[in-house]
């Protein structure tokens, strides 16, 4: 059996071509509807989102995509996330960046973007 290939990710025109991980949660920010005699009875709809976490090498060059820069100064992207044959489109902001150095491992910058989806389409 095969499986599905790695995945990437592309901030603006940019793909990070040298990211570790990535992982995408999607949030429907449900709320449970409780009532007094009935208890828990349904549910309402929430403010759906996607929080996307990447972390990603840093080259001897410099960095690929300055998160950090982009994080501070509150900007609005636009990030796709591409794998198993699926592109998520997601708008929205960086709202943390951290860069690490260590013995053990290359230079890195992580990154947390929160938007909203603006399309879900096969590659």
């Amino acid at each position: 059996m095969e499986f599905s290939k790695p995945g990437y990710v592309v901030v603006g025109t940019t793909p990070l071509m040298y990211a570790e991980s990535v992982t995408m949660n999607a949030n429907s920010d449900d709320k449970k509807v409780n009532t007094l005699l009935q208890g828990m009875t349904g549910f309402s709809d929430g403010a759906q989102f996607v929080e996307i976490d990447v972390k990603n090498a840093i080259p001897l060059s410099g960095y690929e995509y300055d998160a950090t820069f982009i994080t501070l100064s509150h900007q609005t992207q636009t990030l796709s996330f591409n794998v198993a044959g699926v592109s998520t489109t997601v708008v929205g902001r960086m709202m943390n960046a951290t860069t690490e150095t260590t013995t053990e491992a290359p230079n890195s910058l992580a990154f947390k973007f929160v938007g909203r989806v603006s399309a879900r389409t096969a590659l």
